[in-house]
């Protein structure tokens, strides 16, 4: 995931793939070309051109620095002008797009790569991503099934694993990222975000042991990775140790100016009775988030929802429909039945709300808000069930999560 956007709830996977696990991507810092200038005339050849894209988005990922991203289009986007065969020229095109939100982009530069390298598992990655993304989940089983015919690997495993997940089969989603780990790479860090997925699997079977070991495994492999910290800030919150969970994302807020780290913090130093420390680190975050639109990210399901939460709930509600408009996934049918919830229309809330556990979710995030809806829709008896079903995956959710449900579900029990 990308920088790993810890932060995107079940959308943990998707964009993150084409970008760490593309063969050939160092987890070095870059050097050579792709450290200075990148322009039409300073790469030579094709494949130094895409070594230079990588290493770019790599470094992007790492230092939280979005005006990187544009050299390494510049780099891949001079691999194709030097070979306009060159499918992986294509397929890092597509791996920006992505972590732009632009999905549909995406999808087009990921076929055209398909139909340059057929036999090739890379522009499935990037086409099953897109797919996933744009809530086109019956095409993205057939990309995905495609890709693992080619290539069963850490890459396509992954996937199938995220693909699992996404359809709240737990059991198949943690045997697949098993399987991927074992498969392994060269790249300890592609190996490395495995195991902390592995570990968010396992928080939300409700497996706090096996999640703390895996956490504590990607920690040994890669000390300070910001992904296993922050699932292992999950793991102390689950067991009401708050401040190693605040210490952990302390860390992981100095590595990496993410949002969802910010809201994750603001929560714990909620917990703690830090209520001006919490708005001012929630207030960070609203900030961070829209810096984030400002370089060009088409707006998504985390703005939205952090904008109701936390910020201003007409503009949450601006973001979800041109989110949803853009690509109606099941994340974006919750943000848009959060943000109609938030500003009171109860029955068109509830319609996304349906829209959104349309693939039988485990996300707790989701099942909240579906419960939160249900019941203000005096739908006692479901509400229960969805905020039940939060429950007992709140884990692998924000840090709250768990305070919030029970309170739901006591408010539900006295309507």
């Amino acid at each position: 995931m990308p920088s790993p956007r810890t932060r995107r709830g079940g959308a943990l996977l998707a964009t993150l793939l084409t970008l760490v696990t593309t063969p050939g991507a160092s987890t070095s810092a870059a050097s050579g070309p792709a450290a200075g200038s990148v322009g039409h005339g300073s790469l030579s050849n094709a494949a130094e051109a895409i070594t230079a894209g990588r290493e770019l988005i790599q470094q992007a990922r790492q230092n939280s620095d979005k005006g990187l991203l544009a050299k390494a289009e510049q780099a891949f986007q001079r691999a194709i002008d030097l070979e306009p065969g060159r499918a992986d020229g294509y397929v890092g095109l597509a791996s920006l797009a992505l972590s732009r939100h632009h999905f549909q982009q995406a999808l087009e530069l990921g076929r055209t790569a398909q139909e340059l390298a057929p036999a090739s598992s890379q522009p499935l990655g990037a086409v099953f991503d897109a797919l996933v993304e744009l809530g086109r989940y019956d095409e993205a089983r057939d990309a995905i099934e495609a890709m693992l015919r080619i290539r069963p690997d850490l890459s396509s495993l992954s996937r199938l694993s995220y693909f699992h997940e996404l359809h709240g089969r737990l059991d198949l989603a943690i045997e697949a990222m098993e399987q991927a780990i074992v498969a392994g790479s060269s790249d300890v860090e592609h190996v490395t975000f495995a195991r902390t997925v592995l570990g968010h699997l396992w928080l939300l079977e409700g497996d706090f042991g096996r999640a703390r070991q895996v956490f504590d495994d990607a920690l040994a492999a890669i000390p300070g990775y910001v992904p296993a910290l922050v699932g292992s800030a999950r793991f102390a919150a689950a067991t009401d140790d708050w401040a190693a969970a605040q210490g952990l994302l302390e860390e992981a807020l100095e590595a990496q100016q993410e949002p969802v780290v910010m809201v994750l913090l603001g929560e714990a130093q909620e917990v703690s009775g830090d209520l001006a420390g919490a708005e001012d680190t929630y207030r960070q975050a609203v900030v961070t988030e829209a810096a984030h639109r400002a370089t060009g990210e088409a707006p998504e399901a985390f703005g939205s929802v952090l904008e109701a939460d936390h910020g201003d709930p007409a503009l949450a509600l601006t973001l979800a429909q041109l989110a949803y408009d853009h690509a109606p996934s099941i994340g974006t049918a919750d943000a848009m039945a959060w943000a109609l919830f938030k500003i009171g229309d109860l029955q068109s809330a509830q319609e996304h709300a349906d829209e959104a556990l349309r693939t039988d979710t485990v996300d707790p995030v989701i099942l909240y808000h579906a419960g939160v809806i249900a019941a203000a829709n005096g739908q006692r008896d479901r509400a229960a069930g969805l905020l039940r079903a939060s429950l007992s995956r709140s884990a692998a959710g924000p840090l709250r999560l768990r305070a919030e449900v029970g309170a739901a579900l006591e408010t539900n029990a006295g309507a």
